[in-house]
């Protein structure tokens, strides 16, 4: 299991996103802000523009048959036939590899939860059920080699039986979108492994992305790392650590 890049957005402000996964693979910010608002601590928002990116950069390629992608999202906007990505890996022209989408009204069912992959060259969508605008939903794409599931909120919602390889994409966007649409969502605690992460859902839901920096360790879901400030996750909010607490 490698995590490929994770986003907690711990930063709160400027314009590259940190990779907390390690990697050292952050993202440069195209349209879209930090927000106080994210889904614990700050998170990312992009709430309009025609084209607009969002943030991207390139991260580590995913080389295997496997691959997960996962985040919390909230969309403001789910107009009609709107397309609005969540993050995933996608090409320069705006064609997907790999990516979840709040809706996609450009491709397959129109206005419902969508996660796209790549199989063997062709696009293959796993449907769920509309999400709700203003509410925080996590949402996940798995496949294990043969299965492409969609996840909402910890629960399997679509399971397309599809062997395939992956396509091979190193460009990671985040909250908008590489061709037309408006990236109308805020996304926070974003995680993209180059594994099937199917068992381990519910306890990546439940666990905020860590900051990385220097100082203590933090648990960011599959792994230790160095916090900020230093800092932990007290249950709702991320706070500094007392001298000599132990992590």
């Amino acid at each position: 299991m490698t995590l490929k890049f994770s986003a907690g957005f711990g930063a709160g402000s400027g314009s590259t996103i940190a990779d907390d996964s390690g990697g050292g693979h952050p993202l440069t910010v195209a349209s879209g802000s930090y927000t106080a608002g994210g889904h614990t601590g700050s998170g990312f928002q992009n709430t309009g523009g025609t084209a607009s990116t969002g943030a991207s950069g390139t991260v580590g390629a995913i080389t295997g048959t496997t691959c997960t992608v996962m985040a919390w999202v909230k969309p403001s906007a789910l107009p009609t036939n709107g397309v609005h990505l969540i993050c995933g890996a996608m090409q320069s022209n705006g064609s997907t590899d790999f990516a979840l989408y709040t809706q996609r009204g450009d491709f397959s069912t129109h206005n419902v939860l969508q996660g796209n992959a790549r199989l063997g060259g062709g696009l293959v969508a796993a449907n769920g059920s509309a999400l709700t605008v203003g509410t925080w939903a996590h949402v996940a794409l798995t496949f294990d080699g043969s299965n492409l599931k969609l996840w909402l909120n910890g629960s399997t919602v679509a399971t397309v039986a599809n062997a395939g390889t992956l396509n091979n994409n190193a460009t990671f966007y985040v909250a908008g979108m590489a061709s037309a649409g408006t990236g109308a969502v805020t996304v926070d605690d974003v995680r993209y492994y180059d594994s099937n992460e199917s068992a381990n859902i519910t306890t990546l839901m439940n666990t905020p992305v860590g900051v990385q920096s220097s100082g203590c360790k933090i648990f960011n879901g599959t792994s230790w790392i160095d916090s900020g400030m230093p800092q932990i996750y007290s249950g709702s909010a991320w706070v500094t650590a007392a001298k000599g607490r132990v992590l």
